[in-house]
């Protein structure tokens, strides 16, 4: 399973994702 592949378009998601969950919980 190649995963480099999939990196291209995945980590703007993961960012937005990780920011609306993480922003609550610093707070």
């Amino acid at each position: 399973y190649v995963f480099s592949g999939h990196v291209k378009g995945y980590p703007e998601r993961m960012l937005k994702a990780c920011a609306v969950f993480m922003t609550p919980l610093l707070k």
